[in-house]
């Protein structure tokens, strides 16, 4: 056990379904110490008398630190789901479509959909075309099952527009190997990896498609960055959870929280890449108001943005009814209102800031303003976007 930290163990464990448990415990008998004290296999588990296989162990220590940097991502998004309101995510990954670790850690790995045995990444690459080790071990984790519940990888809506991203099985490809996708033909957003670097970020660098003629938008160096930054954001919650989605507004320093009067609003705003085009890029913003200690009871009656590209050019809005055909009523104990809508740029840049007008509900002569603190409209952080018309 002084191969691999024991804290490795209780990570690997939420893959395994129960009926896998019994084959994969013959490595130590700690699994069984740790599967008794996990909630998620501890019935199961208790079942199990494992055995030490020398063997088998050093077999699974060789191939484990590769699975780790795939498998962890995913089940740091799997704990916070299934400990939150995301539960059909959870439901979805823990009923159908468990990565098969007991056959990736053992000597084969048997693939249903092609029936091919792989013994190694070389014998993956004569079937799948020359892709990156690590689209080898994600295969290995996620290939082919159907993996995740649309959403997995994030999701948002507004108005008429609605992007559920979910992983894809992995096909063979040369230049471009799409790893997520949602919706369809003009309104298709795909996460792709460049495995050639022909754009001109590295091999395997992540991307998305754009609305902007010849461009497309980088996104991270590699898929594991990718996976893991996205994960990190659902570990320290800095996207919202509603509804039994994973919403992509990120909180971060583009966003922006202010509280008045027991009235708390947070603003925050997503980048729309395949609905941009030229000088008209389209961001989605996402508000929260919520109560905070009110003393008084309160009903939003009008809305004021203002909008300020990068180039100078001013949008206002002044005091139009509601937000989005709502007129939300914040009270000491009520539940927080959330809403979507949309802006355009004619940069790639810009800032937005507002105020809500409340009026009290027992005393309809007191009104106030609530501010919207300014927020920012950015491409997402560390990403950017990149001319190919020269490919």
């Amino acid at each position: 056990m002084d191969i691999v930290n024991s804290g490795c163990w209780p990570e690997i464990l939420k893959f395994l379904q129960p009926k896998e448990l019994p084959e994969i415990m013959k490595v130590s008998k700690i699994f069984n110490e740790i599967c008794k004290a996990d909630y998620l296999w501890k019935e199961a588990c208790l079942l199990i008398d494992p055995q030490t296989q020398k063997d088998y162990y050093r077999v699974f220590c060789q191939r484990i630190k590769e699975i780790l940097r795939y498998s962890l991502p995913i089940y740091e998004i799997l704990k916070v789901t299934q400990t939150s309101e995301q539960k059909h995510i959870f439901r979805s990954m823990v009923k159908r479509s468990n990565p098969k670790i007991g056959q990736i850690l053992g000597k084969y790995f048997y693939q249903e959909k092609t029936k091919k045995i792989f013994e190694s990444y070389e014998d993956f690459i004569k079937c799948y075309g020359p892709l990156p080790l690590e689209i080898y071990w994600f295969f290995m984790l996620y290939n082919g099952q159907d993996d995740c519940s649309s959403g997995f990888l994030g999701h948002y809506n507004f108005y008429d527009v609605d992007v559920n991203l979910k992983l894809i099985p992995v096909r063979k490809s040369e230049n471009i190997l799409v790893i997520a996708s949602s919706g369809e033909d003009e309104e298709q957003l795909c996460v792709f990896l460049d495995l050639q670097g022909k754009i001109g970020r590295g091999p395997g660098a992540v991307y998305c498609n754009s609305g902007v003629a010849r461009t497309v938008l980088y996104l991270a160096s590699s898929l594991s960055e990718y996976l893991q930054r996205y994960s990190d954001n659902v570990k320290e919650k800095c996207y919202p959870m509603i509804n039994e989605n994973i919403l992509l507004y990120e909180y971060n320093a583009y966003a922006s929280v202010y509280s008045k009067d027991g009235i708390k609003i947070t603003a925050r705003a997503l980048y729309v890449p395949h609905l941009s085009r030229e000088r008209r890029y389209l961001w989605t913003y996402y508000i929260t108001i919520e109560a905070d200690n009110p003393e008084k009871r309160w009903v939003l009656t009008t809305r004021s943005w203002i909008i300020r590209s990068s180039n100078g050019k001013v949008q206002k809005v002044n005091r139009q009814p509601g937000v989005i055909g709502l007129y939300p009523k914040i009270y000491a104990g009520c539940e927080p209102t959330h809403y979507a809508s949309c802006a355009y740029l004619e940069t790639t840049s810009g800032v937005m800031s507002g105020s809500f007008n409340f009026e009290n509900l027992d005393n309809r002569d007191e009104n106030i303003d609530v501010n919207v603190a300014q927020f920012r409209l950015e491409l997402p952080l560390n990403s950017e976007l990149i001319d190919i018309s020269s490919l």
